[in-house]
């Protein structure tokens, strides 16, 4: 006898009916070590592309509200189009060989995205359009070592710490950061990534020998978490300008 299936008008107007307990074939990418084990839900949400990338395993929540649906407490996964949640997670000592490749390897699998950034705000700006924040969105139009209106600037003229949050358009795993210093160069001292879930991660702190103009560079071992938003911490004597800001990263 077959399995009843429990199917939401909304799926069932999407999709043919199945059965979780063997009508459906999960992709390969989604588990590909066994790393969670009773799917109780897949829930479909091709918007969340945008935020989430085609792969990101979110972990553990405790369930609520999500594109339209009720979306059940488990181990939830993204791999575009659904999501899938599973009941349970195994334990290490449970997990298979990764016997093939999983889309979270984005690394030597993704396409590599380039992007100059979209938005910014900061600590501080020397003016509301002249030097303002934004300056230092999309690609670089400074080319000389200078004061120039067309980059960012902080108020104050570096006798306290400043810093300036760039937002991306595409999240990616990050793998290269490039910023283009064009006045009084050799001023960041830390970088902090943040996830498309807010959180801040430290990824370098230490000393800026960039030349002017010159483009401070560094190379990030892939991140694990996709990565939407950078923050420069900077400060020297005079005032810092910052032109342009490049996120390199796969998608």
């Amino acid at each position: 006898m077959k399995k009843k299936c429990l199917i939401s008008m909304a799926v069932m107007i999407l999709f043919s009916s199945f059965c979780f307990g063997g009508g459906i074939k999960i992709p390969t990418q989604v588990n590909p070590r066994g790393k969670y084990r009773g799917l109780i839900q897949v829930l479909p949400c091709p918007a969340d592309r945008d935020r989430y990338g085609n792969y990101y395993d979110y972990g553990y929540w405790k369930g609520g509200r999500w594109c339209g649906e009720q979306g059940l407490a488990g181990y939830w996964v993204w791999l575009y189009p659904n999501w899938y949640v599973f009941k349970e997670k195994r334990g290490v000592g449970e997990l298979g060989p990764l016997s093939s490749p999983a889309i979270g390897s984005l690394g030597q699998q993704g396409r590599v995205i380039r992007q100059w950034a979209i938005d910014a705000r900061a600590s501080s700006e020397y003016g509301h359009t002249s030097w303002s924040a934004k300056q230092a969105t999309g690609s670089p139009d400074v080319t000389s070592c200078g004061d120039y209106k067309r980059a960012w600037a902080p108020k104050p003229n570096g006798s306290s710490p400043e810093w300036i949050m760039l937002t991306f358009r595409s999240p990616v795993y990050a793998t290269k950061l490039r910023v283009h210093e064009t006045y009084n160069a050799g001023f960041i001292y830390q970088v902090v990534l943040v996830d498309i879930e807010g959180n801040k991660h430290i990824v370098w702190r230490g000393r800026d020998n960039t030349p002017c103009p010159g483009w401070f560079e560094l190379t990030i071992k892939r991140t694990p978490y996709l990565v939407k938003k950078v923050i420069l911490k900077t400060q020297k004597p005079g005032w810092e300008e910052v032109d342009a800001v490049q996120l390199i990263g796969i998608r």
